[in-house]
């Protein structure tokens, strides 16, 4: 008897007699988890967004996502993967839609959105390396004026900080301190516009091409060299950012960051713009990617493995990791502003690269030992990056003087909107579509059974809950839009507004397609269905119902067992 929509490809597709590949040892997946998900961001993106949202009191609505969509999203997903265990197979979402093709374009999407990503990731790693060869030197290059590459314009903190009244008129007469001149003419050899492309940047090549070399060798034997691999780039940059946050902490002046930092202010509580920029936890753990679920897919399948515990452990040491990088960051910039007599942290404070690659070296070069401290940092922003890191090969755009505007343009328009999009579907896809309750019973397969009321709370927070934060997520990145700008605060020109609604629309495309290729292939099956039971039967409901039974899953549980 025919069925809709359903399809035995990714079934008869799934290894059943091959020796399956897992990881080694269960830490090996925690540490690449917490690999995954902590990562440059939160260095440059969760502290700015602590200090402007309320200080200490920003964590309020931070552990609500964190605990009602970070934590529930993440078990969807470990459940998903380590069931189907259809590793690279097929795309993320693939193995929720064997036999509901309608949605594998959620998959697909995953796909699109991740390479997206990972076109512009690399050359943050080019940047990296590139600070952190140069740091190996006790004169730093960027905190002095007598380079070939600064200008009449620049000023040094160091060289003027004797003369505070000097150099507060240097901050503000339009002059650029040497990090920054370090930053423009040195490292990016930066054009003068988005329009004026220049040439190549041959010194970032070759940084690039040693991050490719980087990768290749942590990557190239699959999980057997990467599970080997996380042992020092998840681990190495806890160890980095201990020693930074002890020296930081113990710097003069290091308390006025830090009070900056952690003193609450509830009253911002009632802003709701404070309760929109915790959606940063969304951005933190990397769920919809389709990270989590192929990794969780190289499980072994037993009731041992408790991957509900590894939800948990990596939304705790992923929230507790973004914090601590946080007193690393403040308590130099507290430091800074000592040093400085200046009365504001927050005019010393730049968000996104801006923070990793200005204000961060800036102020380490002022400490004594500079050299090392940057050493230490650099080499922390490079373990941070090296496990979220992705081959891919069009980031060679990013290698001309106009780069870091393509940057740019990547960055603002690239994923936050489709991301947000594919996460709302996939979490609907997954509890209405496939059904909360059949996710669950996936879970108690492997897991074994639950209570009937632990069941309840699970199912009613797939069912409502967290579809509401996702969508909530994606409202918010709407309402909150605005076009991106040069750093002389000029607009972008029209045609790159144009193109970056084009790439953010790119890694959605498969959605609409596959779902619109599906019902055509079986449109007569839709018909035998709706003859048969009526016609009252929702059309969307017959498109994207799913299989009673997931085969693929159940025969690996078995095998398993």
């Amino acid at each position: 008897m025919p069925t809709f929509p359903c399809s035995e490809e990714y079934e008869a597709a799934s290894p059943t007699s091959t020796e399956p590949l897992d990881w080694d040892q269960p830490v090996q997946f925690i540490l690449s988890l917490i690999g995954y998900s902590v990562g440059l961001g939160s260095i440059w993106r969760f502290p700015y967004i602590v200090m402007i949202n309320g200080g200490g009191a920003f964590l309020v609505p931070y552990l609500i996502f964190l605990l009602f969509c970070g934590i529930p999203f993440c078990y969807m997903e470990f459940t998903l993967g380590q069931f189907t265990g259809l590793k690279d197979t097929a795309p993320p979402m693939s193995s929720a839609c064997n036999g509901c093709d309608a949605i594998a374009g959620v998959g697909w999407s995953m796909l699109l959105v991740s390479g997206v990503l990972c076109i512009y990731y690399n050359i943050i790693m080019a940047w990296v390396i590139f600070y952190f060869m140069h740091s190996f030197q006790w004169q730093l290059p960027w905190i002095s004026c007598n380079n070939s590459w600064n200008t009449p314009t620049c000023f040094s903190y160091t060289q003027t900080v004797v003369d505070i009244v000097l150099l507060r008129w240097k901050m503000w007469s339009g002059l650029r301190c040497s990090t920054l001149e370090f930053w423009n003419h040195r490292v990016l050899e930066i054009s003068a516009s988005i329009d004026e492309v220049g040439g190549v940047n041959w010194n970032l090549f070759g940084c690039m091409l040693a991050a490719w070399v980087v990768t290749f060798m942590c990557l190239f034997k699959g999980i057997k060299s990467s599970g080997k691999v996380v042992y020092v780039s998840a681990l190495a940059p806890y160890v980095f950012l201990t020693v930074l946050v002890i020296r930081g902490v113990t710097l003069p002046g290091a308390s006025i960051g830090l009070q900056f930092y952690l003193k609450p202010h509830w009253q911002q509580l009632k802003s709701v713009k404070v309760w929109l920029a915790a959606v940063q936890v969304f951005y933190s753990l990397g769920p919809a990617w389709g990270g989590l679920i192929t990794m969780s897919s190289y499980n072994q399948v037993m009731p041992t493995h408790a991957f509900f515990r590894d939800a948990v452990i990596l939304s705790v040491v992923c929230g507790g990791t973004n914090i601590f990088c946080g007193l690393a960051v403040f308590s130099v910039t507290g430091h800074m502003a000592y040093q400085t007599r200046s009365k504001s942290v927050t005019s010393l404070m730049l968000t996104g690269p801006g923070l990793a690659f200005i204000a961060y070296p800036e102020a380490l070069g002022q400490i004594p030992g500079a050299a090392i401290w940057t050493v230490l940092f650099f080499a922390m922003l490079f373990t941070l990056g090296l496990d979220s890191q992705v081959k891919y090969q069009l980031e060679f755009a990013f290698l001309f003087q106009a780069g870091v505007y393509f940057f740019q343009i990547f960055d603002w328009y690239g994923t936050p909107i489709s991301i947000s999009i594919i996460a709302t579907l996939e979490v609907i896809a997954l509890s209405y579509f496939y059904g909360g309750r059949r996710l669950f019973t996936n879970a108690e397969t492997m897991l074994g059974p639950r209570a009937k009321l632990t069941r309840i709370v699970w199912v009613s927070i797939w069912y409502i809950v967290t579809p509401c934060f996702t969508f909530f997520i994606f409202v918010t990145i709407i309402l909150d839009y605005t076009p991106p700008k040069f750093n002389n605060g000029q607009p972008f020109p029209q045609w790159a507004t144009i193109a970056g609604w084009c790439l953010a629309s790119i890694s959605l495309i498969p959605i609409p397609l596959l779902a619109l290729m599906e019902t055509y292939r079986n449109r007569h099956n839709l018909e035998e269905r709706v003859s048969r039971q009526g016609t009252s039967i929702e059309i969307s409901f017959l498109v994207f119902s799913c299989l009673d039974r997931h085969e693929s899953g159940r025969r690996r549980v078995n095998g398993a067992v």
